[in-house]
């Protein structure tokens, strides 16, 4: 990545003092290669008392399989 781009980028690669941080990523199968691509979230607020976010369940699934 290109300096200009650091303020979106996370700096838990940066520094020795983050390898506690980078050994926790590693645990959840990352390599090195997967430190140079950006990490996507997905977040669900799903629930089934609420007819506006019925359909979020099956949106956030479709999301996590393409992942």
């Amino acid at each position: 990545m290109s300096e200009n781009n650091m303020k979106h980028r996370s700096s838990v690669y940066d520094s020795m003092v983050k390898s506690p941080n980078r050994a926790m990523l590693r645990a959840t199968g990352m390599t090195d290669d997967s430190f140079e691509k950006p990490i996507v979230g997905v977040i669900s607020t799903w629930a089934e008392n609420t007819p506006c976010n019925i359909h979020l369940h099956g949106f956030w699934s479709n999301c996590q399989r393409r992942c």
